[in-house]
């Protein structure tokens, strides 16, 4: 009977730059709502396990403590690794259950990559439809895999490989369950909007679609979602779908809907914009809201460029349209670095052009997404690519070594000039941010005025995971979870780590010790140097922080850099500077 099931979904939140979670998993709640819509399913507990942590074991934990025996992984490209492995703990814990994988990588081709090959073992189907495919599988009485054969919209698991089930049956927008209005997510911070179906990484490259004919979210509906939100306090919206303007009349929609709410009169509006449409429709619509939020795409000026959108764009255009929307809203301009037929010149070009304009602007380093390259990209772009965060690796016009020496120098480059820096992004602050004094390098590392190069470093690869995995756990300890990894880059005799700080970000540099050159601490061999958040100088209490720290990174950093046993000793930790490679 429904009523005996036990349904656990799980979604997990990526870690943004300002330490806080992307807007609330939409996805997940779209889903929660399916169920919890359906009268069929009425009395059927519904688990929503939504958190950051790559904690494993307390993955496992949460689905057992509830006894699921139907569960729904978001399968995101930063969740993904996690997920697969809940699903093996899962399944080998009791063979019975089913579970299912939705999101822009629950798609055959990531089955296909090596790492993950033997993981269709232990999920059942992958949810290509919307969320009441999801709900269609729920309401299975048995869920073998000729039944889930029944269910359009999904790719089920057998010995020969996932087969399709069929295209999902159509569903009219408005049809869809609203998480808003049954008060599923929180309303304290920016709550996702959709105006039309169709979200973010669904398209190529760029990660937009517009969706498909018959995908709007009419007027009606929009002014129940805006009703709802002023009604809960909710300070603003993201729309999380297409850009603002890609879709007229879902825009139009919008519009009409605000005219009657009000709600962005005192809310705050974040979206993505294409520039090359925005009319002034857009303009009046804009400033008619309390607070805009606003980023757009510049594609790479190298016209050879394979990115797969294949759109016109007249920069002219582009830039009158940024320097009148910075006249009014926050506006940032996202590039990619990485992508096929781009290459170091044209893509420094590239940025170079962006930062002349007034805005922030945000460098994203490619994916190969199994929605776009991993199964569109012709051979000629000669694709290598990361298998666990898909981040490009080489391809053509980049080749592994200049892709790790742009990143090295984006990274030199965001810290100096007080920048953000996650694994796969780099920031640089707009014209109303850089009143500052740009980023000096902390006070326990080099004198004012120098800089330590890290260029020619290269990312860790794959092989690389397992020392990762030991920096972050080691980190995570030893500061009891107050300070966290972010990056680790290495080289022949040098590895830098990059972790989060409760002042910002913290850069340690790790060497085989040497008596001509200085260092903040030699610990068994290795010398420690450091870059301390913004500059500022280090309390008492965070030194102790880092010297725990380093401690705890002594060993991997020994193993890692290749010291011999006679290279240091225990107790040989003595404080001295490494020198600075002048800027």
């Amino acid at each position: 009977m429904p009523g005996e099931r036990r349904v656990a979904l799980l979604a997990m939140e990526p870690t943004m730059p300002d330490g806080g979670g992307a807007p609330s998993s939409h996805g997940v709640r779209r889903v929660e709502a399916s169920l919890l819509a359906d009268p069929d399913l009425a009395g059927v507990p519904i688990h929503v396990i939504d958190a950051q942590t790559r904690d494993l074991d307390a993955w496992v934990a949460e689905v057992e403590t509830v006894d699921a025996d139907v569960v729904g992984l978001a399968a995101h490209v930063w969740s993904f690794p996690t997920f697969i492995e809940v699903a093996r703990h899962l399944q080998r814990n009791r063979p019975g259950r089913t579970i299912a994988l939705w999101g822009p990588l629950a798609r055959p081709a990531m089955f296909a990559l090596a790492p993950w090959r033997d993981a269709t073992a232990c999920i059942d189907a992958l949810v290509h439809g919307n969320e009441l495919t999801f709900r269609d599988i729920v309401r299975l009485s048995e869920r073998s895999p000729d039944a889930l054969r029944a269910v359009p919209g999904l790719h089920v698991s057998t010995a020969g490989g996932w087969v399709s089930t069929g295209d999902p049956l159509h569903v009219a927008p408005d049809a869809l369950p609203s998480p808003i209005r049954m008060k599923l997510l929180p309303t304290d911070r920016v709550v996702p909007l959709e105006i039309c179906r169709g979200g973010g990484m669904s398209c190529a490259t760029c990660g937009v679609s517009a969706g498909d004919a018959g995908s709007v979210f009419s007027e009606a509906y929009l002014v129940e979602e805006l009703s709802a939100l002023r009604a809960a306090g909710a300070p603003g919206a993201q729309i999380v779908d297409a850009p603002l303007n890609l879709s007229a009349e879902a825009f139009r929609n919008l519009v009409a809907a605000e005219k009657q709410v009000g709600f962005f009169k005192q809310a705050t509006l974040t979206a993505s914009i294409d520039p090359e449409h925005v009319h002034d429709e857009h303009l009046e619509f804009l400033r008619g809201v309390a607070r805009v939020s606003l980023d757009a795409r510049l594609p790479p000026l190298n016209k050879e460029t394979g990115d797969g959108t294949q759109r016109p764009f007249r920069e002219s255009k582009f830039a009158k349209v940024i320097e009148e929307l910075s006249t009014f809203t926050d506006i940032e301009v996202d590039i990619l670095l990485g992508l096929p037929g781009d290459g170091p010149i044209t893509f420094r070009r590239t940025l170079e052009r962006a930062r002349e304009l007034p805005c922030k602007v945000r460098i994203f380093h490619s994916l190969v997404l199994p929605d776009d390259l991993m199964v569109r990209a012709p051979a000629s772009f000669e694709l290598r690519f990361d298998p666990f965060t898909l981040m490009m690796r080489s391809c053509l016009g980049w080749s592994e070594d200049a892709l790790s020496r742009e990143r090295s120098r984006l990274i030199e480059m965001a810290y100096r000039e007080g920048g953000e820096i996650t694994p796969d992004m780099w920031s640089f602050p707009g014209p109303r941010e850089m009143r500052r004094p740009a980023m000096p390098l902390g006070s326990g590392v080099v004198p004012p005025g120098a800089e330590i190069r890290v260029e020619g470093a290269t990312t860790l690869a794959p092989a690389g995971q397992d020392l990762q995995r030991v920096l972050e756990l080691g980190i995570k300890e030893a500061t009891s979870g107050g300070w966290t990894f972010v990056e680790a880059s290495a080289r022949p005799g040098e590895i830098v780590v990059i972790m989060k700080t409760r002042d910002g970000a913290l850069v340690v540099e790790m060497r085989p010790a040497s008596p001509t050159e200085n260092a903040y601490k030699v610990v068994d061999g290795v010398a420690f140097g450091y870059r301390s958040p913004r500059g500022v100088k280090m309390s008492d209490g965070a030194l102790r922080l880092l010297d725990r720290v380093l401690q705890r990174l002594h060993a991997p950093a020994r193993t890692a850099l290749g010291l011999s046993t006679q290279d240091g000793g225990p107790g040989s930790a003595r404080v001295r500077r490494f020198r600075a490679t002048p800027s």
